[in-house]
This record gives C-alpha cells, sequence and structure tokens, in this order.
C-alpha cells in the first residue's frame, strides 16, 4: 500500500510539474510575441531604430531562459527559434522591410510551435 501511495504522489508531482510548465512556456511565448509584434509596429512605421531594440529586448529575454529551455523543449526547437530571432535583429538592423515582414512571421510561428509542443494532448499521453 506504501508503494502505490507514493506512486500517485509521484504522478500528481509530474502533473503538478507539466500544468506549471505549460503556463511558463506560454508565458514567456506570448512575452517574445508581444514583443516581436512591437518591433513590427516600429519597422513598419519605419522606426527601425527603436524596432531593433525592441527584437534585442526578446533576444535577451530568450536566452536568459536558456537554462530552463534546454532542460525541457527539444534542442532542434531552441536553435530555430534563436536562429528566427537573429535573422530577424539583422533584417531590422539592416532597415529591409520585406525581409522583415517574414522575418517577423517566422519569430512568432516558431514561438508559438514551441509553445503548443508543450500543451497535453491525448496523443501525447498515449
Amino acid at each position: 500500500m506504501k508503494k502505490e501511495i507514493i506512486a500517485g504522489l509521484i504522478l500528481a508531482l509530474l502533473f503538478a510539474g507539466s500544468v506549471v510548465n505549460i503556463h511558463y512556456m506560454d508565458s514567456l511565448a506570448n512575452e517574445l510575441i508581444g514583443q516581436v509584434e512591437a518591433a513590427q509596429s516600429y519597422a513598419r512605421a519605419g522606426d527601425y531604430a527603436r524596432a531593433k531594440a525592441e527584437v534585442g529586448a526578446a533576444i535577451d529575454r530568450w536566452s536568459k531562459c536558456d537554462g530552463y529551455t534546454h532542460i525541457f523543449i527539444r534542442h532542434p526547437e531552441i536553435d530555430s527559434a534563436t536562429d528566427a530571432l537573429y535573422e530577424l535583429y539583422d533584417s531590422v538592423a539592416e532597415g529591409d522591410a520585406a525581409l522583415s515582414e517574414g522575418a517577423f512571421g517566422k519569430v512568432e510561428a516558431h514561438m508559438r510551435s514551441i509553445a503548443g509542443m508543450e500543451h497535453i494532448t491525448i496523443g501525447s499521453i498515449l
């Protein structure tokens, strides 16, 4: 009976950890998407200096989460998102409006994908 109780407690802790992870990743993704959308607004208005600063802040925020993300997210996803952020930074720094538009969408897609992968589905349980 003692083993069953311990197993139940471990399962409850794993479930709670999963819920906390989902909430954290959703919050992080939404924060980064918000920063990228702000940068996009600045770029569309022609204020590439502010757009560059906003993307730089998003890169710094993403980098600060490195210890957490390297534990809970697959490395290819982290690398793709990081590459997309730096690609966006480069396009904004160059003031390339056409290239920036695609780069904004790419970063947003990566962040939504990472947050979505963390959600629990029937397929991930079975």
